[in-house]
């Protein structure tokens, strides 16, 4: 920090009495005790909206700057699922972070152990093998995937208390959680019973395209820098991946332009993705680069997201339905032991500081197996009618 490196990830917060690890310390020019700049906080938000607990999460790190800055930052940054920046000021969560604290100092005193249970920040959170193996030993709730903390709390007040209860719902029960406001009880109780039996359980049979060739496709930006970097796709009919590359920004236009012209020469495809993210980059970057309407919509027209058809069609035991969860439980597995989204970002933030080839091929290999990830899971669906 004192050197100003312009990103700092892996580092550690402290004070006497806590300590934090932010995701990314961004330097913004700002002047504080450690120079003329000071830094801010990037993290990543599992969900669409920010939600309470992010924002004390947020604000107790933001607290913990406060020592090596000489004041609190005021801005902070999260990166949502859809890859889109939100900003955020810190400081007025802060007051709802001393509650917290002082309830941490209530159970250190008193040595209770607070209750396990899956959220939407277990991802980033260092805790999430010993809280997931908890509440698998006894049958939470929270493990059930999309099922909101409200839900949860209206289950258990109705004396649903876990997963065995959940998957042996009455008709009346089935009717008293409607009538409460549970719309999902079908698919949660699907899903409950995908956990007792340890295998998916089918809902409806998928309907995709018949359009060949089945192109699966992944794209890696810089969400920031609003760079999209890296365009991979994989033909299941030439079994061959082709990752569309741009070194820097001024490139990406290039690498799209490539990527668009590959698709041409083919004509007819289905462009299969996982999530929402591609589309939307899709849209951004025809508008960006006054790409024709009939071009756009011809890409898009293309487009099918697996995650979407997979949420309707199956019910699969595990607490999130991101591709990597989904693809590793029915036996996909990536190269890279450490391929994650958010690491992806560091490893481009080091081929930006250091043209390190390594890195380059590195993140082609993740997006190579995200592309065959997606392929795994749709050709799953398809197989499993």
């Amino acid at each position: 920090m004192k050197k100003g490196e312009q990103n700092i990830s892996g580092g550690l917060l402290f004070n006497n009495e806590y300590s934090a690890e932010p995701f990314i310390l961004e330097r913004v020019n700002k002047s504080s005790k450690l120079g003329k700049h000071s830094y801010q906080i990037i993290d990543f938000l599992p969900s669409i909206q920010l939600l309470e607990e992010h924002k004390k999460k947020l604000a107790f790190q933001s607290y913990l700057l406060y020592f090596y800055l000489g004041f609190m930052p005021t801005t902070c940054k999260l990166i949502n699922i859809k890859q889109e920046v939100i900003e955020f000021n810190p400081v007025n969560e802060f007051e709802g972070v001393r509650k917290i604290i002082n309830e941490i100092k209530k159970l250190e005193y008193t040595k209770t152990i607070p209750s396990a249970y899956i959220n939407q920040h277990c991802k980033i959170c260092r805790w999430k093998d010993k809280c997931l193996n908890e509440c698998i030993k006894k049958k939470d709730l929270s493990l059930l995937f999309g099922i909101s903390n409200v839900t949860r709390r209206i289950l258990i007040e109705s004396k649903i208390n876990n997963i065995n209860d959940m998957a042996n719902l009455d008709n009346n029960q089935i009717k008293l959680m409607k009538d409460k406001g549970v719309r999902n009880v079908p698919f949660l109780i699907k899903q409950a019973y995908s956990y007792i039996t340890k295998t998916p359980e089918r809902i409806m049979y998928p309907n995709f395209p018949t359009r060949y060739p089945a192109l699966y496709f992944d794209i890696e930006g810089q969400i920031d820098l609003n760079f999209q970097y890296l365009f991979g796709v994989y033909n299941e009919e030439t079994i061959e991946y082709l990752p569309f590359w741009a070194d820097e920004i001024t490139n990406e236009k290039d690498a799209f332009f490539a990527f668009l012209k590959y698709l041409s020469k083919i004509k007819k495809y289905t462009l299969f993705h996982y999530g929402s993210y591609e589309k939307t980059a899709i849209r951004d970057l025809c508008f960006k680069y006054n790409i024709s309407k009939k071009i756009e919509q011809s890409v898009l027209n293309s487009m099918v997201d697996i995650y979407s058809a997979l949420k309707k069609c199956a019910a699969i035991p595990v607490p999130s339905y991101s591709l990597k969860d989904i693809a590793q439980f029915l036996g996909y597995m990536w190269h890279d032991k450490e391929a994650l989204g958010a690491n992806s970002i560091i490893w481009h933030n080091q081929w930006m500081k250091t043209n390190n080839l390594q890195c380059k091929e590195r993140l082609k290999t993740y997006n190579k197996n995200d592309c065959e990830a997606t392929a795994f899971v749709k050709n799953w669906l398809e197989e499993s009618v």
